[in-house]
């Protein structure tokens, strides 16, 4: 079984070996100062564990084995870097983590910095029992010992909210200080040239995705530095093996687990992951990890973890391969993948099995048409139509923060029969459009609409400062959910737009099976336009189509709910029994009263808009009473009468009597008052006076 040879100090590893044993005047000048420099790395990682003790070790001995592990994964190809490759792989060693430290200056900015408070606002939603826990420290009955205990349970909470913040963050950060306090330092200048950039960019690099390591993206294969080549791809892959690979239970030592109270869910696996490894063998035919676990859910952390290192190993060949022909000598020589044979339970403490709990989708949806959320399966073009108004209102506000007007936004709706016989409903809009980061998390994730999350509460203040803002249909992120009434398979085709003077996004392609099968993420045509499509297919081929089968009633629906748009609506059903089209223009309708409707003379009429109200409001109220001879108001006049009925002992139900000759008729005034808000009716009989349906 092969192991890292306990290395001390910097001087013992085979990577100093190579470049101290390496006879041109700038390896020997380079050697000592490089040791010199990684003594510094180790003092300053010193300070990470007073603010972060979740963490694993990362302490000297991760740094040294980082750097045997280099030696390691290099194997003969050791002797092939120069003297400025293995420069910058030891030092990438010991300070790639450097990020993970937090300077007082930087801990106390974190306060105003925006990043920390958005990445805070993301944090507790998914850490309910913070919310939980500073309300019941505010509750007056509590005794002094409940205050103590709930108040050292929040403060491990801010600590855990902390770390998990380094985590993610460190990679920039890193880089950032590697430039602001080596970028003149003397002891990484070779040939009058600094390796900081370099540095920095290596060290950043572990952090990033895999696919970003290639020279489009400034990894460049033949780097120059003086006369020296650098090979970055090939050196940034060196590090994040040798740092994936450091898999070890010497970084959890048992004094200082019994002694933390883990309240991160991250930082418990990844302890008790180190601490399950008996051994270890890496070889150029097998990388194979001996894990023994105490619960399942350490195993299963421990096999996600080789899955991450079968990733890196794919990167790392991937780099190599895609080296131009006259770059030679840089090869990595390893398995593909890794041996998962001995990862198990301790002594058959468990038997594992891959199941977990899950909340069905189908039954959220039988639940939803069951409690008349929806009512009917057609609505869903209710909720398709405020998704798109959402996407063309923020397009719009965009364009007007960047001092720009834009009126084309649109909605395109469209039901035909495909050439498989499947009935097809599909809207189409040309709004703001999604990426792949609203997709993964708020998209998929019913109950959380993004229109309500952190990252766009930001968004909107910035927008609300320029006078831009607005407030969006969506509130709880289940809308599209009602798609399902219809069909099982929907396709999206979506392509985001980040503003005036921002690149698009990358066009996408999105494709779901089944309320519980597969959520496929694609990258789409190139030529694909800023918006959204939804596409759904029905589930079974309809035998006949006619008015009273028609489940998906797509213009009179539309006719029905679409009355104050300020964008215009395209519709059109090309079912042959039941073909209709439809445009619904950025405008609406003034909805005559009853009075007018019943054709009562004597009447005043009152109107007001509602825009004089207030600029964000749009539309009007309309009201009408009797008027006399002299033109007061009345309750009766030769044409009309409000008759009132008792209904209970303190109410009165009102009807308004016609008369016509001797004939006294009750006017059948069902058609009420209708309300809309964002332009969707909400309350009142659907559809505007004069569509002449109903739904």
């Amino acid at each position: 079984m092969t192991r890292i040879s306990r290395v001390t100090n910097i001087r013992e590893t085979r990577l100093w070996l190579a470049l101290s044993a390496q006879k041109s005047e700038d390896s020997q000048v380079l050697a000592p100062n490089v040791a010199s420099l990684c003594v510094d790395a180790i003092d300053r990682m010193k300070a990470m564990y007073a603010y972060a003790p979740q963490y694993t070790l990362h302490d000297d001995q991760h740094l040294l084995r980082t750097t045997e592990l280099m030696g390691l994964i290099l194997g003969d190809q050791v002797e092939r870097l120069n003297a400025v490759e293995l420069s910058l792989l030891i030092l990438s060693a010991f300070f790639h983590d450097q990020g993970m430290v937090l300077s007082a200056s930087e801990f106390a900015a974190l306060a105003e910095d925006k990043d920390f408070q958005l990445f805070k606002n993301n944090w507790l939603l998914e850490h309910p029992n913070y919310g939980e826990t500073a309300t019941q420290l505010g509750k007056a009955e509590l005794t002094t010992e409940r205050k103590s205990q709930l108040a050292k349970h929040l403060a491990e909470l801010d600590m855990a909210l902390l770390t998990d913040y380094v985590r993610v963050t460190h990679g920039h950060r890193v880089a950032d200080f590697i430039r602001s306090t080596y970028g003149h330092d003397k002891r990484i200048e070779i040939q009058k040239a600094n390796l900081a950039p370099l540095l920095a960019k290596l060290c950043e690099s572990h952090t990033l995705s895999g696919d970003m390591l290639n020279p489009s993206r400034g990894f460049q294969y033949d780097e120059r530095l003086g006369t020296y080549a650098i090979n970055m791809p090939f050196l940034a892959v060196v590090l994040r093996l040798a740092d994936i690979l450091d898999f070890d239970r010497d970084r959890t030592p048992e004094v200082l687990l019994k002694s933390i109270h883990f309240t991160s869910p991250i930082s418990l696996h990844e302890w008790e992951k180190h601490r399950s490894v008996a051994g270890w063998e890496i070889t150029h035919d097998l990388i194979r990890f001996t894990v023994k676990c105490v619960h399942p859910a350490y195993e299963a952390s421990t096999r996600k973890y080789m899955d991450w290192i079968d990733g890196e190993l794919s990167t790392a060949m991937d780099v190599c391969r895609k080296q131009p022909r006259d770059i030679n000598g840089y090869e990595l020589n390893l398995p593909t993948h890794v041996d998962r044979s001995r990862i198990g339970p301790l002594d058959e403490s468990y038997r594992a099995h891959d199941l977990e709990f899950s909340l069905s989708r189908d039954e959220v949806v039988r639940l939803l048409m069951t409690d008349k959320l929806y009512g009917s399966e057609h609505l869903c073009i209710r909720e398709l139509l405020q998704n798109s108004l959402d996407a063309l209102r923020y397009r719009k506000a965009l364009f007007a923060d960047a001092g720009s007007s834009w009126s084309e936004g649109r909605v395109e709706f469209s039901h035909f029969v495909n050439q498989d016989g499947n009935e097809v409903l599909e809207c189409k809009d040309n709004g703001s459009g999604m990426d792949e980061e609203i997709i993964r998390n708020h998209f998929v994730k019913v109950g959380r609409s993004f229109y309500r999350s952190p990252v766009f509460e930001r968004e909107m203040n910035r927008l609300k400062a320029s006078g831009n803002n607005f407030d969006p249909c969506s509130q709880f992120g289940i809308g599209f959910m009602s798609c399902f009434m219809l069909g099982d398979r929907i396709t999206i085709k979506t392509r985001r737009d980040y503003g005036v003077g921002h690149e698009w996004g990358t066009p996408l392609l999105v494709e779901i099976y089944g309320l519980s099968g597969l959520l496929v993420v694609r990258k789409g045509d190139a030529n694909q336009p800023i918006g959204t499509t939804v596409t759904i297919v029905s589930r079974q081929r309809p035998s006949f189509i006619d008015p009273w089968t028609d489940k998906i009633m797509l213009c009179t629906v539309l006719k029905g709910y679409a009355l104050a748009t300020e964008f215009p609506i395209d519709a059109s059903c090309t079912v042959p029994e039941i073909r209709e089209t439809l445009s619904i223009p950025a405008s609406y309708e003034k909805i005559p009263t009853l009075l007018e409707v019943a054709q009562v003379n004597g009447r005043i009429c009152f109107e007001q808009d509602l825009s004089e109200v207030s600029p964000s409001l749009n539309g009007f109220v309309r009201d009408a009473i009797l008027a006399d001879n002299a033109g007061l108001p009345c309750l009766a006049n030769a044409e009309a009468e409000w008759i009132g009925r008792n209904v209970l002992a303190t109410q009165k139900e009102w009807h308004l009597q016609l008369c016509s000759g001797d004939r006294k008729l009750d006017y059948d005034h069902a058609d009420g008052v209708r309300v809309c808000m964002d332009g969707i009716l909400i309350a009142g009989t659907p559809g505007r006076p004069s569509s002449g349906k109903r739904i």
